[in-house]
């Protein structure tokens, strides 16, 4: 039996006409069953993608990508590889021919045409609207066995913006990936092959000729916590059109590096900076009284933007790259990261400041390197770069709880592309250092009859430690603190007994967020053994550090930003009670991280020191066998017991 779906109604053909089955008969039980795989719920059969390059009917370049991909469902874990989805844009792509068919176990096929499929935003948790949209087929109701067959053409008019990629490896067994790339002769292609930030030597320059990548038998790259996100570990090809002819033979080059993107980027932004009256009479009230200094001036206009413009993002065409015009964003108050950018752009602008527009990978611990010269595939996030008398001060006025003169962490060490008239190569934008994000927490706590501890913390945090801190403040309102601390320090909110906080608001300058808090722990963490009760040093300053204990590990392990946190706990034995033996002191160290153990007795109380220096942002492959060693042996130290025993 075979349905086809046309306007949501079930047609039944009792034929077997090939118009039927239009991406061709299979058999589900000649392909592998999940004995064959049992560690996964699915396997992609193939995979192939392939690429023309041609002149459109505008006699611009347009790609015609075919994309045919075939995929068994093994078990229930498996059933997001049963989901179709197809990327287009409203504003440079076109969908043709999409198609999926689903071959039940017992033969039954069932086909989604492309009037049927959803068609919705791209990340509609994320912007107000933006013609990015995804052509899918769910198929969440398809029973295990299945085979799913899907085809679709998308043909693009977005060569100057974008490189097209393909990856082998994905979360299941591929048995055959095909990329296969051509364009007319006369017309080059450029390529790149990417293992996470690392280029392949491969890299090359095709003059009329049809590349291909293959790959069969690719294993499942595994998951791994603390680590980057799958697709940035995947083995990656990417290309891009380097330059084409037209009819009438003329030679069009794109750009051929970073500073003729560059080039392109500024004149892309330069007429979206408008300095409008009432920009400069913004600029005068905010900067009235002010300091002369570029930096201290630039900062006032910063703190405007920042606290005044609301973050809402719409994204029309080239509306993804290029900002709406800054009197715009002025007017309406709100505008998305290149909005809240040029805004501040125009305000500099109006006193004399000079500024670029600049674009970076925001990124989640790992930076995203940029491989290929064109904007869409390398960048995610609009920024800008000021000059001041103390040189150039790379400001992003997006994040709310970040000053001027620092960066959030997911902005650190990216490839950043500068739009200047003259053109720039990429550089990075600068990674904070530990003392930069440092914390002291001081706690005094007390040991109580019934096993219970009390304590009372006094803390100081500064950047990126400081900014976290903020945030949990930030969600919360002013009657939520103690939801604030309980999410802050990983505890039952009973446990807040009190709350002073003091800088937890959007910082006007580089300055720290501090204040107290008062816990009480109702639930017993002192063991007693016989006469004595010990504590555990993990009872009362919990580790802070990812814990990986898998020696194959093939992922970096992501540690958060550099940063120098001091904890001092002085702990109080409950009355009658003494010390009886205290822990040694433990120092580890490694390329990536230290940590230090200090126990000192004075008198009838107990002082614990611990530093840790996070001196890395992420632990590479290579070195993971020593990270872990070293988290293995301070969780070890972390179970050592301070013992103490009744009094004489």
């Amino acid at each position: 039996m075979i349905r086809t779906l046309r306007g949501g109604v079930p047609l039944v053909l009792l034929c077997a006409a090939c118009a039927s089955t239009p991406l061709g008969k299979v058999d589900p039980g000649t392909l592998p069953a999940q004995a064959a795989y049992p560690e996964h719920g699915a396997i992609v059969v193939f995979h192939h993608q392939t690429v023309q390059f041609a002149l459109g009917d505008d006699g611009e370049p347009v790609s015609i990508s075919t994309v045919r991909r075939r995929v068994k469902l093994l078990a229930e874990s498996g059933r997001h590889e049963a989901r179709v989805v197809a990327h287009y844009s409203k504003a440079f792509s076109d969908v043709r021919d999409f198609v999926v068919q689903v071959t039940h176990p017992d033969g039954e096929v069932v086909v989604t045409r492309q009037e049927d499929a959803s068609d919705v935003p791209s990340a509609p948790g994320f912007v107000l609207y933006s013609d990015t949209r995804v052509l899918t087929v769910s198929n969440q109701h398809v029973p295990t066995g299945s085979v799913i067959d899907s085809s679709y053409t998308i043909v693009r008019r977005d060569a100057l913006y974008w490189a097209l990629a393909h990856q082998h490896a994905e979360d299941v067994p591929v048995l055959d990936s095909r990329f296969e790339v051509s364009a007319p002769a006369g017309w080059t292609l450029e390529t790149r092959h990417r293992l996470g930030n690392e280029e392949a030597p491969d890299a090359h320059t095709a003059d009329g000729q049809t590349i291909v990548y293959a790959a069969q038998d690719v294993e499942a790259l595994p998951r791994w916590a603390h680590a980057p996100p799958a697709w940035r570990l995947r083995p990656l090809f990417l290309v891009r059109l380097a330059s084409y002819v037209d009819g009438s033979g003329e030679r069009h080059q794109l750009f051929t590096d970073f500073p003729s993107l560059s080039r392109f980027y500024a004149e892309l932004e330069a007429p979206q900076l408008i300095v409008s009256d009432d920009i400069r009479d913004k600029a005068r009230e905010v900067l009235r009284g002010a300091p002369p200094t570029k930096s201290d001036r630039a900062r006032l206009l910063y703190n405007w933007v920042r606290d005044h413009i609301t973050y809402c993002a719409i994204h029309l065409g080239i509306g993804g790259w290029q900002p709406h015009k800054s009197s715009e964003t002025f007017d309406v108050g709100y505008g998305d990261c290149k909005d809240k950018a040029n805004l501040l752009r125009s305000l500099l602008a109006a006193d004399g400041i000079d500024s670029h527009m600049a674009s970076i990978h925001n990124h989640r611990g790992y930076p995203k390197d940029s491989v290929l010269p064109v904007l869409g595939a390398n960048y995610n996030h609009a920024i800008l770069v000021v000059e001041t008398e103390q040189g150039r001060i790379v400001a992003d006025p997006t994040t709310r709880l970040v000053p001027f003169g620092q960066l959030p962490f997911g902005d650190q060490g990216a490839h950043l592309l500068v739009g200047t008239k003259g053109g720039e190569d990429l550089v990075r934008t600068p990674l904070s250092e530990p003392f930069d994000n440092r914390g002291v927490y001081t706690a005094n706590a007390t040991v109580h009859d019934d096993g219970t501890i009390s304590e009372q913390i006094a803390f100081e945090a500064w950047g990126e430690t400081a900014r976290r801190i903020r945030a949990n403040f930030l969600i919360h309102t002013a009657s939520e603190q103690k939801e604030a601390v309980a999410a802050l320090f990983d505890l039952d909110r009973e446990h807040v007994q009190g709350v002073e906080v003091q800088g937890a608001a959007p910082p006007a300058t580089i300055s720290p967020v501090s204040g107290t808090v008062k816990l009480h722990d109702k639930t017993p963490r002192v063991v007693k053994a016989g006469p004595a009760q010990l504590v555990t040093l993990g009872e009362i300053v919990p580790t802070s550090l990812p814990d990986v204990r898998n020696r194959q590990r093939t992922a970096p392990v992501l540690l958060g930003p550099p940063r120098h946190l001091r904890v001092v706990t002085t702990l109080v034995p409950p009355v009658g009670w003494q010390v009886q033996s205290l822990p040694p002191a433990f120092t580890r160290e490694t390329d990536d991280v230290v940590v230090a153990l200090r126990f000192s007795q004075e008198g009838q109380t107990v002082k614990v020191a611990r530093d840790l220096l996070v001196k890395s942002p992420w632990v590479e492959v290579a070195r993971v066998p020593d990270y872990v060693r070293l988290v293995t042996d301070l969780h070890e130290k972390e179970r050592a017991a301070i013992v103490l025993a009744p009094t004489p």
